[in-house]
């Protein structure tokens, strides 16, 4: 039996969502700007039948000629609002079209058709998509299952934890977003989002969901004290009283987010935001820690310092502990790394500090902020194992390592 067939003024409606309302009115508007655009042929005509007859003057010919320049403004006026309703009904309808066939597209990148106006529609899905390497094209089901396979596989073995991740909000589809939030909380592991990175990516939430970034994800029930927000440069006072009052992280990546903007750190940790450093991966600047932290304290005086007139307005000891204990809490180790106490896990490094560029000193800790670099690390230990010992790497062969990586890169570079 063949499926019945919805009646196409009845599709019509149900696209115009809430707009559908105002689609008799401007029907009706456009219909009596039609009549009113009659009058100046009605005046003509008249005005010839008096003239045939003997019995036009100058009084009915002033009329008659009235007549019409009020049919022609009028056409105008009610043709023009007619307009300007049809043109904010029909781009409403098209919208929702779009998001219909997009929920029904089987492939697009991790899950996602981008919800944008109808204006730069197809500059996205031609040139977005299609950057996309065909390996982290997926469906929102294909995302989620490679990062349950991941858990699965390595999720708390040995040192490994796995994150869910957002690649970021404008990229993901609310399906996508909540999912990854539904495993996240149900493996009691971290969920991970890039954002507030860029001001398009507040504009693409505000223009889609009349909301900033952090108060959408809020929407969807989204936020706790196991979301990790990488970035966080362009927050709202709102968005960052949420993010305190749900427990939520953030990881800023100085290098990486210095030029795009800087971020209101001193604000978020007065709030009690727990606040990270991170790099960003490796193509930003490396992954030095030491570089970030370098960076940052230069940013965070050049701007909020000089902006207050304080000097100290992020200090080398609140940048440490940022890198150590609040590196800890946002790996969910709070208590049990970033410490060198009795009952903590012994993961710690040395630093060679019988160096010109770092002694003598009176202020080690602003030393080790401001000149210390990750060449001088001299010994790495993870769980009381010493896994480099007087810069030689015990575990793995560097050597044999760099070997591979220059022949994959060889055969595999592009001409």
């Amino acid at each position: 039996m063949n499926e019945r067939t919805e009646h196409p003024i009845k599709v019509l409606f149900r696209f115009a969502g809430d707009q559908k309302g105002k689609m008799p009115l401007s029907i009706a508007l456009a219909l009596l700007g039609e009549l009113c655009g009659m009058l100046p042929f009605l005046a003509a005509a008249m005005l010839a039948n008096e003239a045939y007859a003997g019995r036009a003057t100058i009084i009915s010919a002033g009329q008659w000629a009235g007549l019409a320049a009020a049919g022609v403004l009028l056409r105008t006026l009610f043709c023009t609002i007619s307009s300007a309703r049809s043109h904010k009904i029909a781009f409403t309808i098209l919208r929702n079209i779009r998001r219909a066939i997009a929920d029904h597209m089987r492939r697009v990148p991790l899950g996602v058709m981008l919800e944008t106006p109808s204006g730069v529609y197809k500059t996205l899905i031609v040139d977005n998509v299609g950057n996309f390497p065909d390996s982290i094209r997926q469906t929102t089901e294909e995302a989620l299952k490679s990062t349950d396979t991941l858990y699965e596989k390595f999720h708390k073995k040995g040192n490994l934890k796995v994150f869910y991740s957002l690649r970021a909000l404008m990229n993901c589809s609310r399906e996508l977003i909540q999912g990854a939030a539904e495993r996240a909380k149900e493996g009691e592991t971290f969920l991970q989002a890039h954002m507030n990175e860029y001001p398009a990516e507040v504009n693409y939430t505000l223009e889609n969901y009349k909301l900033r970034p952090v108060e959408y994800l809020e929407s969807l029930d989204v936020l706790g004290e196991n979301f990790i927000m990488a970035h966080g440069i362009f927050l709202s006072p709102k968005e960052q009283e949420l993010l305190a009052c749900r427990g939520a992280k953030i990881v800023h990546c100085p290098f990486s987010n210095c030029a795009k903007g800087v971020p209101e750190t001193p604000a978020l940790l007065e709030k009690g935001i727990c606040v990270g450093l991170g790099t960003d991966g490796a193509a930003h600047g490396g992954l030095s820690l030491w570089n970030e932290m370098r960076i940052f304290r230069s940013v965070m005086n050049a701007v909020w310092g000089s902006k207050y007139a304080d000097p100290a307005v992020m200090p080398a000891k609140t940048i440490l502990s940022m890198a150590t204990e609040a590196g800890a809490e946002l790996l969910g180790e709070k208590g049990d790394l970033g410490l060198l106490k009795a009952g903590c896990k012994a993961d710690m490094i040395s630093i060679l500090w019988r160096q010109p560029h770092l002694y003598p000193t009176e202020n080690p800790v602003n030393t080790l902020i401001e000149c210390t670099e990750s060449k001088d690390v001299w010994d790495s230990m993870v769980n009381g194992r010493f896994l480099m010992r007087d810069r030689k790497v015990l575990t793995l062969d560097e050597e044999e390592i760099m070997r591979e990586a220059e022949t994959f890169f060889k055969e595999n570079r592009q001409a």
